[in-house]
């Protein structure tokens, strides 16, 4: 890695945080860290950042690099003690050289955050070369206190597998199946079983790309325990941007439980198929 090259890109790479709220609340659950300044270091995009490390062999060196900047920022959140970072895993760091494990629970030490504090969001954006290598780290990272989210979910067709194969605390609704969920019964069905499956396994839900109030109130109507997107707060790199709690989400909370909400939906659906069937016999 040259040192130099990649110290000074580094000095201009920040990151913006995006909430994520408990939607019975509105109250803050954590913050997911976006990278951002990916153009003025001198990088296509932010994808592009992460495959020049992996091409010169960096990948490890530069993550934890990012790793401590996004905790040191974190930190000056004055209640950072009380929510969860959202951090995104390369999983091609396992290929790196030097990769070795335990390097984040000292940068953990060093800024005085609790591993409880750290979520991983695994993606498939990367090709998972050893499933089996992936598993046996996050199983260790998650027996050490860290929480685990499994992101992107629907968008690709190998999460299923990876939802069995892998142990974690959160799952991450992808935008596929949030967007017009209100229109899209299909989608609706889709949510509801995969809801309940996860709710099953012990986990927790995020809604992601929350950009509607329509949008907010059918996945909390179908037991998203958690919602991130544009209709909460768009990413921000200033850190007054943050709320404990999200008015504006809160004031739009229907006390409604979840369950009973959804059957009215059902039924009131299946009636309307109903008198279509029926005026389509007429």
């Amino acid at each position: 890695m040259n040192n130099i090259l990649w110290d000074n890109k580094l000095e201009i790479l920040d990151f913006a945080f995006q909430p994520i709220i408990s939607s019975n609340s509105g109250k803050l659950y954590g913050v997911e860290a976006l990278l951002r300044n990916s153009l003025e270091a001198g990088f296509d995009s932010i994808d592009h950042v992460f495959d020049s490390a992996y091409e010169d062999g960096s990948l490890y060196t530069l993550d934890l690099k990012l790793r401590e900047k996004a905790l040191k920022k974190f930190k000056k959140l004055e209640f950072h003690d009380n929510i969860k970072m959202f951090y995104n895993f390369d999983n091609r760091v396992l290929e790196m050289p030097n990769f070795s494990m335990g390097q984040t629970e000292i940068l953990l030490k060093e800024n005085g955050i609790e591993k409880s504090s750290l979520c991983f969001e695994i993606s498939e954006k990367y090709k998972f070369n050893k499933i089996e290598d992936i598993n046996d780290m996050l199983n260790v990272y998650k027996s050490e206190g860290y929480n685990i989210a499994l992101d992107d979910f629907g968008s690709g067709f190998s999460n299923l597998q990876k939802l069995y194969h892998f142990d974690i605390n959160l799952l991450k609704i992808d935008r596929f199946f949030v967007k017009n969920v209100g229109k899209n019964s299909k989608k609706r069905i889709f949510l509801n079983h995969i809801i309940n499956l996860v709710h099953t396994l012990g986990g927790l839900v995020v809604a992601e790309g929350v950009e509607t109030e329509e949008e907010f109130q059918v996945c909390r109507m179908l037991g998203c325990d958690l919602l991130q997107g544009y209709y909460i707060q768009h990413p921000s790199q200033g850190l007054n941007d943050m709320q404990i709690f999200y008015h504006h989400v809160k004031e739009k909370i229907i006390h409604i439980e979840p369950f009973n909400l959804y059957s009215k939906f059902q039924k009131k659906e299946k009636h309307e198929l109903l008198l279509k069937q029926q005026q389509s016999v007429y």
